[in-house]
């Protein structure tokens, strides 16, 4: 099986980056955050191997939701460019109707 390739959105990106500044405020440490980060692209990385693995909670965009801890990693898998694309990442406490 061919590995599919990522593709982190700018989204994505900006809402880690904000996920990893709030741990580290709350925590009072950068190791943690730093940690909790690289256990969701850990996590993500998995998806190149099993892309189908989160539910799909929009049939019509295709949206897909894995979790990871306490957060969402929200994609979209493109077939025809054996493709993974992360559109946003949120902790699960947030609320993410406006997605679905």
């Amino acid at each position: 099986m061919t590995p599919y390739k990522l593709l982190w959105l700018d989204k994505a990106i900006i809402s880690l980056e904000q996920i990893r500044a709030i741990i580290e405020q709350v925590s009072q440490s950068e190791n943690i955050a730093l940690r909790i980060v690289q256990n969701i692209f850990d996590g993500v990385q998995r998806l190149t191997i099993y892309p189908r693995v989160g539910r799909e909670i929009n049939e019509i965009t295709g949206l897909r939701r894995f979790v990871i801890g306490h957060y969402y990693i929200f994609y979209r898998v493109f077939e025809e460019k054996k493709l993974v694309q992360i559109e946003r990442i949120m902790d699960h406490r947030q609320d993410s109707s406006f997605l679905a």
